[in-house]
């Protein structure tokens, strides 16, 4: 019988550029290394980190190993550098984020380990079978790598994380019923003091100071909220927004602003490191994107007092609550999505009150109960494993 005074935590991650998911684990280390009773290991699968000033106290080794699974051609994998990292470690824990790296750390698994899927979006390769499969090259790989995971999840009765009640039902619908019951619903958070600012509420009709935040890719639908402001300034507001991000749609995301001729009135900012400075600048936070498995900078604005206003994109249901926190809209409408905006910027009782519901909402996903969350989840899962028994710290 091995008795613990120490959880070890090996965490694996594609690479630590800007992201959601990526914050989030960076986050979730940060808290966990103030603890005794935990040590973590932050592993990549690439070189990049655009987070230099979060992770200075956190270990954090890049894997020269590479996994590839083939359809047609024998698997391939150069796994000893990894190997020797997880061996030299030895964790208790070997916690996975995004699609990328289950592969890559399921490939060879380790004894009297337990297994955690961080699930952030609803991936593609869970998808269940379908005739397009023979059809279509990309589903094929992703049927194939479905196939490999299931198998493997099986052999260390892996255990899932839903961020939202969204990616939890789609992960029932996906996953055999043998998984169900290792499926934990565990929505995401945010360090809510670093983004936590008293407001003041003077002038707010006059103040359409808007921002954005996120990847500069298709399902975030900044072109949307381009159009959105070329309709506020046909109602005659004076409405200007700064969009942080960066990504493959920039020079489509520029040419709008050419052609609806808001270069004086749209600012893009590229990656900053500062969100919270822009935050606290702004009046309103719009959010455009079709598809949002959760939506951490939602939370983000709402702690810093910021009323929402976005599109239905599903994950983000539960953060946005009408008339309470900000509005959602399920219609694609430049002008309806305008109209919102307005009714919120230029009604000083209703911007008031969403600001303070807000902050007081966001409030709730603090990174400080999240992890009292996991650290229960994964105590309950460690000491299940045979030959362990947890000392009381």
């Amino acid at each position: 019988m091995i008795v613990l005074k120490q959880l070890r935590v090996l965490f694996v991650i594609p690479t630590l550029k800007r992201g959601g998911a990526e914050r989030l684990l960076i986050n979730i280390a940060n808290e966990l290394q103030k603890r005794e009773d935990f040590t973590c290991l932050i592993v990549t699968m690439y070189e990049g980190n655009d987070y230099e000033e979060l992770t200075k106290d956190l270990n954090i080794v890049v894997s020269r190993s590479k996994v590839q699974l083939s359809v047609l051609k024998k698997n391939q994998a150069d796994y000893k550098d990894f190997f020797d990292i997880a061996h030299e470690f030895k964790p208790h824990i070997i916690h996975s984020h995004l699609i990328e790296a289950e592969i890559f750390s399921r490939w060879k698994l380790l004894k009297n380990t337990a297994y955690f899927s961080h699930i952030h979006y609803n991936e593609k390769q869970f998808q269940n079978f379908d005739l397009n499969v023979f059809l279509k090259k990309r589903r094929l790989t992703d049927f194939y790598e479905k196939r490999f995971l299931i198998k493997k999840y099986n052999l260390c009765r892996n255990n899932f994380l839903a961020i939202s009640r969204d990616t939890e039902s789609y992960l029932k619908e996906v996953l055999p019923e043998a998984f169900h019951r290792r499926i934990h619903y565990l929505p995401n958070a945010i360090d809510y003091n670093a983004f936590y600012q008293e407001r003041t509420y003077d002038n707010l009709e006059q103040s359409y100071n808007l921002i954005t935040v996120g990847r500069f890719v298709e399902n975030k639908n900044q072109l949307f909220l381009i159009d959105v402001v070329a309709e506020l300034h046909k109602k005659g507001k004076n409405a200007k927004l700064t969009i942080l991000g960066d990504g493959p749609l920039r020079p489509l995301i520029e040419n709008r602003i050419r052609s609806k001729k808001m270069e004086a009135y749209i600012t893009l900012c590229g990656n900053v490191s500062n969100v919270q400075h822009y935050l606290n600048e702004s009046s309103i936070y719009m959010h455009s994107a079709t598809y949002e498995p959760f939506g951490l900078v939602l939370l983000e604005a709402m702690a810093a007092g910021l009323p929402v206003v976005c599109l239905n994109g599903k994950g983000n249901k539960e953060l946005v609550q009408n008339g309470k926190t900000g509005y959602i809209l399920d219609s694609v409408s430049p002008g309806k999505f305008a109209d919102k905006v307005i009714q919120v910027c230029e009604d000083k009782h209703l911007y008031k009150r969403i600001s303070k519901n807000a902050q007081k909402f966001a409030e709730k996903y603090d990174i400080r109960h999240y992890i009292r969350l996991l650290v229960a989840l994964y105590y309950d899962v460690v000491q299940n494993m045979p030959g362990i028994k947890l000392s009381n710290i």
